[in-house]
């Protein structure tokens, strides 16, 4: 081994001298030539510290490269590029959030998305480039007092669930200083926590939720320190941080309360809006492992306990804490919408225990035997999110085990390679590939030319973006998140005022079979009286114009009138006008928790129409609450073109007769009844 670890030495050393640094290199040299003739140093405590340091630099180097991406992504069209483009769009011109955009992504959410723009090359770089060195620096330090074969199957865990989940590297930062604080028997010192810190504040720009966690996290840290009559350290500097990074990237503070308050939204109704059901089988093997893990950690607790019984019950009970609210968060994040979001979970899960055994390892303990299984655990972990990834179509099991290992460290030293030597050719090839990108978006896209401020309501952004319109969105600017009543207000405040653009451009592609008028359904009453037909661009996208005097409101109060609801109860409507209809439906203490810890029930609405079609969507009961057009059924655009022009005649096969609000077997328990149902027909605006 020593022989091993004095080649390696070497190695790093000849690669310092190709940087021609003849002096530092021949010193270096001397001195390892000089300890290796020494066998007595390799067996005491100094060959265990060097030992500890060269695996600590080693680790730090590889994670480092992996978690640099000196790539980037190109525009592309569908619904994911087009939020991407937007947030790529909106920190290179300068936009505010909480005034311009909203959306569960911060003013440096460009940095997980990487897509290229030449405005945003450097700070993407520059702040990859600090915050990847401060989390492979807190990895490094973790591992490296480790045994080598337990530090390296630690760190291989560690990799290999933060390249399924990448967002775990962002909420890695405040585990690992958790972990650090609470390490028994020798704590790591603040000082060296403290780059995890800033780490923790640049992920807190990129995502609010990796702030919320983090603030958390360091607020229980900081809790334990003040218990033990010592100054709080972690939290103060990690909002000092934020808030600097917050000013440096042009935001203003008047806004930070409205920012704060619409994403802690859009947080809140995740649960409930975004929710899909997956296989049972993977979340039983996902519960089951962790109840496995959490016994064996209980069990290591207890033996530890009993061999120090002077040990603290608050350093325990804080450090249960911090785990537990790491795993709901990667278990929420992984199975409220189980689909590949599954990743996240099983990325989440590895990185979390092969950590927690890395700070729980101690020499010659028996309670190592217990760690063991739950280093097994996160490994497990590890390759079923990598076969989750292989089942879906992706690359093989071994293929992506390759390209952690070193395949993507390599690419990105290559290309770091090619970006220093020169950084001005290197940029000219990235803007060449953007530029064939945008092409290639308006050859599959045809639209026409316009003066003036544009929005789209469907998630087709990126079109927008490739054509150079004047794009000016309402804050929630994608549909589907728009979801709670206060995202709502924001988005119809928006469309109120001189703020709303002179052309809309409108589709109905709710996901997940949401009744189709739900798509931004509560504003369509201020859509239909500021906005008239100007054409239809495509098959399903037609062009609306703003009108030079709107037409009111067109809810007619007066009219209102209020029913009662019992789940599965048809309810029969008798209207022949169009009709908007609001639903409330509360949640039971037991749907409010289990929103809390997973997901709620889901909710579905079954109309019968007047031609004798039945249709079956999903209903998202804040968006209900908030109102959407129930009757006629409008489901394309050219059904939308009708309404808009009052050509009610032909849309009577589309009148709703026959409305019934369902929801799962168990989902009564999740909510309570009566619903209540509020039906008021709109003024005619054509």
């Amino acid at each position: 081994m020593n022989g091993v670890i004095y080649g390696a030495t070497r190695m790093l050393c000849e690669l310092y001298y190709d940087y021609n640094c003849d002096l530092v290199f021949l010193k270096a040299m001397n001195y390892i030539n000089k300890l290796y003739k020494k066998p007595a140093f390799f067996a005491g405590f100094q060959w265990r510290k060097i030992q500890s340091f060269i695996l600590g630099m080693l680790i730090f180097c590889h994670f480092f490269l992996f978690l640099m991406n000196w790539g980037f992504t190109m525009p592309a069209d569908g619904l994911d590029p087009s939020w991407v483009a937007v947030l790529t769009h909106a920190a290179s011109h300068g936009w505010q959030w909480g005034k311009d955009i909203v959306f569960n992504y911060g003013p440096f959410g460009f940095l997980w998305i990487r897509q290229f723009d030449e405005h945003l090359v450097f700070a993407t770089l520059g702040l990859q480039l600090l915050w990847a060195a401060c989390l492979s620096w807190g990895v490094a330090r973790l591992l490296s007092p480790l045994p080598l074969v337990v530090a390296l199957i630690a760190y291989s865990a560690i990799a290999l669930g933060l390249l399924i989940s990448w967002d775990g590297s962002y909420f890695l930062p405040c585990l690992l200083i958790a972990l650090g604080y609470f390490r028994f028997p020798t704590p790591v010192s603040t000082r060296a926590l403290l780059p995890l810190v800033i780490a923790a504040g640049i992920g807190s720009m990129i995502k609010l939720t990796y702030g919320m966690i983090s603030l958390i996290v360091l607020f229980i840290v900081d809790a334990h320190r003040l218990f033990n009559r010592r100054w709080p350290v972690y939290t103060p500097v990690m909002l000092i941080v934020f808030f600097f990074l917050y000013l440096l990237s042009g935001q203003s503070l008047s806004y930070f309360q409205n920012f704060l308050k619409l994403s802690l939204e859009i947080v809140a109704g995740h649960s409930s809006a975004m929710a899909i059901p997956g296989p049972w089988q993977e979340l039983a093997a996902f519960l089951g492992l962790s109840g496995i893990a959490w016994l064996l950690l209980i069990w290591h607790q207890l033996e530890s306990r009993h061999l120090d019984p002077h040990s603290s019950y608050g350093h325990i009970l804080a450090l249960f804490l911090v785990l537990g609210l790491f795993w709901l968060i990667t278990f929420k994040q992984g199975f409220v919408r189980h689909d590949l979001h599954t990743l996240a979970a099983w990325g989440g899960m590895a990185a979390l225990f092969a950590a927690v055994t890395a700070t729980l390892w101690l020499p010659q303990s028996t309670g190592n035997k217990l760690m063991v299984g739950l280093l097994v655990i996160a490994i497990c972990s590890a390759f079923l999110g990598l076969f989750r990834l292989q089942l879906d179509g992706n690359q093989t099991v071994v293929s992506l085990v390759r390209i952690t290992s070193y395949e993507k460290p390599y690419r990105e030293w290559k290309n770091f390679r090619e970006w220093l030597k020169s950084p001005e050719a290197w940029t000219a090839r990235i803007q060449y590939q953007k530029d064939i990108a945008l092409a290639h978006i308006r050859d599959r896209h045809p639209m026409p030319q316009l003066q003036g401020s544009v929005d789209i309501i469907p998630s087709m952004q990126s079109v927008i973006l490739a054509y150079g319109y004047d794009y000016r969105p309402r804050p929630i600017f994608q549909d589907y998140v728009d979801y709670t009543p206060q995202l709502i207000a924001a988005n119809r405040e928006f469309f109120q005022s001189e703020r709303a653009p002179e052309y809309l451009f409108f589709s109905l592609g709710a996901i997940d079979n949401r009744y189709p008028s739900s798509t931004e359904g509560a504003i369509w009453p201020d859509i239909l009286s500021r906005y008239q037909l100007d054409r239809m661009v495509q098959d399903d996208l037609i062009l609306l114009k703003r009108r030079t005097q709107p037409l009111g409101d067109l809810l007619n109060d007066n009219a209102m009138a209020n029913y009662t609801l019992q789940f599965d109860k048809p309810f029969f409507l008798n209207d022949q006008a169009p009709v908007f209809a609001k639903i409330f439906i509360k949640q039971s203490v037991f749907g409010k928790l289990a929103k809390l810890l997973f997901k709620p029930a889901p909710v579905f609405i079954r109309v019968k129409l007047r031609n004798g079609e039945i249709k079956l969507h999903r209903l998202i009961p804040e968006m209900a609450s908030e109102g959407f057009l129930l009757s006629p059924y409008i489901n394309n655009c050219a059904d939308f073109a009708l309404l808009t022009t009052g050509k009610m005649s032909d849309l009577i096969k589309n009148q709703v007769e026959e409305v019934s609000i369902e929801t799962s077997q168990f989902g009564p328990f999740y909510y309570q009844e009566p619903l209540l149902l509020s039906l008021q027909p709109l003024h005619q605006w054509y």
